[in-house]
């Protein structure tokens, strides 16, 4: 009997201390259940989960306009904010994720590990000016780091870094790859403090960050921006193929509240400031050029990406991640075939019924006026980059390009789709001899001949594109131990620049 007593007293006693330890939880789980009963979330029957970071871009995400539509169909909305985007991949895989924004380049390299557990279901906006190179007062243009000694600043990880890569693939700067990494800062801010400082010759930045920097008291140079290299960096929504499968009317809703919410936001310009001001704790002038870097794709925008089922623009942007990050030896071959071909489902894109009436953000095909000669001569003084740069064996006396020189120049004009508002300037040298004026004329025609290739081959507008031959004016320094013919050789070469008009 004793025996029973003391048991009932053990068991009433750890009762009082469980009843205390948990009356804590159950007082919130109370309120939680009144707080559900009593405000808009007892609509709310299912969650879904969404990973991306502060980036403006991702706006229409964080807002409460698209809260709202989704509340209004019983989902719920969990934005996580989780800065490393291979962990966002993993997150998704494990089934924890069920939509993520990332760029396209961030997703070819950082899903590779878990085998790509989401597909793209639409594009949410295009860097449009939003990510820049700068150098110092004396570093002008591309070339400019073509360097063993130049010094560069960016943010690990971002699209800061891949920016930097693909101009270094673009404009063939192959001294900058082996000390990359080392270029590698924790933030943008810390990348301009070390071009500020005078630690780096050049740093690769976003707004508002670049602006600020600009207006500062120490010179610096717009080297280009994305506003000019285009096609490369897009931000995407990843949706869980899991998800994708089992439950494709809960995607299609999130697809369809997005549209809708950005429609909401977008008509009036104020209120989207004003929106996106909140959104990034920024003050007028900033969030207008952190603005004014984003090109948001609506609806239609996202319609004319993805209205092929291959080789869209997403295609595009995929294939040339692809072949930057092979380059680079960042993903080697083995991996590179594990990359499926395509990474975008647009079924919901093409199956919302989102009013996408009104005009589209795309913008439109450039065209290009002619120029006078002294014209192209000024851009040429403050040119971009050197798409191209190669010795040419022409025949003596002749203008027919070698086959081997033709697939260099179909390789080169590859990347210029990235640049669509450049104009590209062909120089050809010849080796130096007795006439000068034939010389001249000899690279002239030489020079036309590039052009004219380079008009079939890309299909590009005869007034973009500028032949200049140089005579043999300009030779090569020998080589020590280098013989005549041989430097002679290498004198014969020519060259494709890209140039803008600012």
């Amino acid at each position: 009997m004793r025996k029973v007593f003391v048991a009932s007293c053990i068991i009433l006693l750890l009762g009082m201390v469980a009843y205390k330890l948990l009356q804590p939880a159950l007082k919130e789980r109370s309120r939680a259940d009144l707080h559900q009963r009593t405000t808009d979330e007892r609509m709310v029957k299912q969650t879904v989960t969404i990973l991306g970071d502060d980036w403006l871009g991702y706006l229409v995400f964080r807002s409460d306009e698209f809260r709202s539509v989704l509340r209004d169909q019983g989902v719920g909305v969990e934005f996580v904010s989780e800065p490393n985007f291979e962990k966002r991949f993993q997150l998704m895989a494990e089934g924890k994720a069920d939509f993520i924004a990332c760029t396209v380049d961030s997703m070819i390299l950082n899903g590779l590990s878990t085998g790509y557990p989401g597909s793209i279901v639409f594009a949410i906006d295009e860097s449009f000016g939003g990510d820049v190179i700068l150098g110092r007062d004396d570093v002008e243009s591309l070339d400019d780091l073509r360097s063993a000694e130049v010094v560069g600043a960016f943010t690990a990880q971002s699209p800061s870094e891949y920016l930097l890569l693909s101009q270094m693939f673009h404009f063939q700067l192959e001294e900058l790859l082996p000390r990359f990494r080392q270029f590698r800062k924790e933030s943008a801010e810390a990348s301009a403090e070390a071009l500020r400082s005078g630690a780096a010759d050049f740093a690769v930045v976003w707004e508002p960050v670049a602006s600020q920097l600009e207006k500062s008291e120490q010179k610096v140079n717009r080297i280009i921006d994305t506003r000019s290299a285009r096609g490369l960096i897009y931000d995407v929504c990843v949706a869980n193929r899991e998800l994708m499968a089992e439950n494709p009317m809960l995607v299609q809703l999130v697809v369809d509240a997005y549209f809708t919410a950005l429609s909401e936001l977008s008509k009036s310009a104020g209120y989207f400031r004003k929106k996106a001001q909140m959104d990034a704790g920024v003050d007028e002038e900033q969030i207008e050029a952190m603005l004014a870097g984003i090109r948001f794709l609506d609806l239609g925008d996202n319609r004319n990406l993805l209205e092929k089922p291959r080789d869209t623009e997403l295609d595009i942007a995929s294939q040339t991640a692809r072949k930057i990050f092979s380059w680079s030896g960042m993903i080697d071959e083995t991996r590179l075939k594990r990359i499926p071909e395509v990474l975008h489902y647009r079924e919901f894109v093409m199956g919302s019924r989102v009013n996408s009436s009104g005009p589209s953000s795309a913008v439109a095909r450039q065209f290009f006026r002619s120029l006078p000669a002294e014209r192209w001569t000024q851009l040429l003084e403050k040119k971009t980059g050197t798409l191209l740069e190669k010795p040419v064996q022409f025949g003596t006396g002749q203008a027919t390009i070698p086959e081997e020189f033709r697939d260099q120049l179909r390789k080169a004009v590859d990347g210029l789709k990235h640049y669509p508002n450049h104009r590209l300037v062909v120089e050809a040298h010849v080796s130096p001899g007795s006439n000068q004026e034939a010389d001249l004329a000899l690279s002239q025609e030489r020079a036309e001949a590039i052009r004219d290739f380079l008009l079939a081959e890309a299909e590009l507008s005869p007034q973009r594109i500028h032949a200049l031959g140089k005579g043999g004016g300009e030779p090569l320094l020998r080589k020590e131990g280098e013989g005549i013919r041989g430097w002679k050789r290498r004198c014969r070469r020519a060259r494709v620049f890209l140039v803008e008009e600012k």
